[in-house]
């Protein structure tokens, strides 16, 4: 399972650090459709978003999955 914790050590381990604003949610249709709907970030303050499952979400060139 994906958490924020796990995906923070992972990336500490690689010598990198995760924005502030990194989310997991265990289930949603789509992480590019739930990032067009929030509040735009502050300039220069990224915002990351993981999904364990998505059900809605398209791959490459448009493709369903």
């Amino acid at each position: 399972m994906l958490t924020v914790a796990a995906l923070q050590r992972a990336a500490g381990a690689a010598g990198r650090a995760l924005p502030d604003d990194t989310n997991v949610i265990f289930e949603l249709g789509s992480t590019n459709a739930v990032l067009h709907a929030a509040p735009a970030p502050a300039p220069g303050a990224p915002r990351l978003l993981f999904a364990e499952l998505q059900t809605a979400g398209r791959g490459r060139r448009g493709r369903e999955w």
